[in-house]
């Protein structure tokens, strides 16, 4: 029997491999080997839906969203996590994402602060993430306004924390958005 058996899968999970798997992805997330290996693991764990809640509790979201924006070139990372995001990411998820991005928006116009605007900059990496499955949530929650506002205040302010991640995010998020067909519309005035 090899780990793919249901089994051997089972035995993996009660000896504790979510949160090995999880942990490494934090911890190695420029390893893109590490990463590749532990995103097909999980894609292959969360196939059984027992298993996704231990995901989740683990910090598997927050470890899929950092690997995923962290290599974007593999496209076997891209693949793997698309899948994982597909079976742990609930349609709530993505909608508090929009949402905690307009909140952390009119934060930061107040307060300009460091942690306020690491709230920006990992809203929009978790955008960036849910694209490629939530495209439908994301433009029905107002999250491509969401984006161009953050990116349209971000860019004309002299001293914001995090700056240039934030607008590098905010248009990464925006691209992958704009690959679903169905929301590709050229108009001119």
């Amino acid at each position: 029997m090899g780990l793919s058996h249901p089994q051997n899968l089972q035995r993996t999970v009660t000896a504790g491999s979510i949160p090995a798997c999880v942990g490494s992805l934090t911890n190695l997330l420029d390893d893109v080997n590490v990463v590749q290996a532990n995103l097909t693991f999980l894609a292959t764990i969360a196939t059984d839906p027992a298993n996704v809640i231990p995901i989740v509790d683990a910090g598997g979201v927050q470890a899929l969203i950092l690997s995923l924006y962290r290599n974007p070139e593999s496209d076997v990372i891209q693949e793997a996590g698309k899948r994982v995001v597909a079976m742990i990411v609930s349609p709530d998820a993505v909608i508090d994402e929009v949402k905690e991005l307009q909140e952390a928006l009119v934060e930061l116009k107040a307060s300009k602060d460091e942690a306020t605007a690491e709230r920006v900059e990992m809203a929009c990496i978790g955008l960036v993430a849910f694209a490629s499955c939530n495209v439908d949530i994301i433009v029905e929650e107002g999250g491509i306004t969401a984006l161009i506002d953050t990116l349209k205040w971000v860019s004309q302010q002299r001293r914001v924390p995090k700056q240039q991640e934030i607008m590098d995010s905010c248009f990464r998020a925006l691209e992958q958005l704009s690959k679903d067909p169905k929301y590709v519309h050229v108009s001119c005035p």
